[in-house]
């Protein structure tokens, strides 16, 4: 396996490196300014040590997706194929909104976090008849991966604002299943007869993106909070991995929420744990294409969530 494919794994055990660095010589950091519209005295306060962690309950619905399939690559030849998911018979019967459980937990150091995401519940699944066989009920599914890491650095920060930069990484790659159709396949002047297609890349989806967060006001007493996030295709990912194949996501979310303390201890240097309990809206995009223009399978879903969190 080439070492560029790797690159990205490496960007980000540098970065904890350089975190670590940090750590073990806060000499480093002491006695440096930072603007103040930065929103510190500081380029790095490594004694800020914050942690998060919860459970959110995403309904999305599958708005629409396409397949499409050209019928060459290299030496072989596919049934053509062009056809909607929801029209096509595929999700049919998909249940309406679907339910992604999905559980986080972040360490902050500072300016930066390091997140993992883990979701039980991540795949869209339709049941349709089959197109060979009417009276055989088949599964066809949408499967999103259910692991991501990333990392969110705060360029801006006040007590009751941030805003920055984040990087993510899932590490497992988008599957698109289809059991609904046979496909025919020549190869070598052999037929071959698939009762399913398997469509999928082996480079995961890396993305960049913003993130905001802001404490505006009190409700009751209650902290009041907004966030939100997006992220987008790392540029240039198939050129740095040498992979032509991409599973390229586009993803945006808003969220509001309150935010009570829960308890107010001198344990751990005057710290305080707090609840949070947020309502939002997540939008999604994926674009996976096998990179010799043989297939496409693009996919759009969003949908109203809700989290539970606990935050030190």
């Amino acid at each position: 396996m080439k070492a560029t494919k790797h690159i990205l794994s490496v960007l980000g055990l540098a970065s904890i490196l350089a975190v670590t660095s940090l750590l073990l010589c806060p000499s480093l950091c002491r006695g440096q300014a930072m603007p103040s519209w930065l929103g510190g005295d500081r380029i790095w306060d490594w004694s800020d040590f914050r942690a998060n962690l919860g459970l959110r309950i995403y309904m999305p619905k599958l708005i629409s997706g396409t397949v499409h399939v050209s019928g060459v690559s290299g030496g072989s030849s596919y049934t053509p194929e062009d056809y909607e998911m929801l029209g096509g018979g595929n999700f049919s019967d998909l249940p309406q909104p679907d339910f992604f459980k999905e559980g986080w937990f972040t360490l902050y150091i500072d300016r930066l976090a390091l997140r993992a995401n883990f979701e039980e519940d991540h795949k869209f699944r339709g049941a349709a008849p089959s197109e060979n066989d009417p009276t055989n009920t088949v599964i066809s599914e949408l499967d999103l991966g259910w692991t991501r890491f990333g990392l969110d650095l705060d360029i801006l920060r006040y007590p009751f604002i941030r805003a920055g930069i984040n990087f993510d990484r899932n590490f497992e790659p988008v599957i698109y299943l289809d059991r609904h159709r046979e496909w025919t396949v020549i190869r070598n002047n052999r037929t071959t007869t698939l009762h399913a297609l398997k469509l999928t890349t082996r480079q995961p989806p890396v993305t960049i993106g913003v993130h905001a967060f802001a404490s505006p006001g009190r409700v009751f007493g209650i902290p009041v909070t907004g966030q939100a996030r997006a992220r987008f295709p790392f540029p240039y990912l198939t050129k740095i991995v040498g992979e032509p194949a991409e599973t390229r996501i586009t993803e945006w979310e808003v969220c509001v929420g309150m935010r009570p303390n829960i308890w107010n201890t001198s344990l751990y240097g005057y710290s305080t744990f707090a609840m949070g309990i947020d309502v939002g809206f997540k939008s999604a995009y994926v674009d996976m294409d096998s990179g010799d223009g043989i297939w496409n399978v693009k996919a759009h879903w969003q949908g109203p969530y809700v989290q539970l969190g606990v935050y030190y």
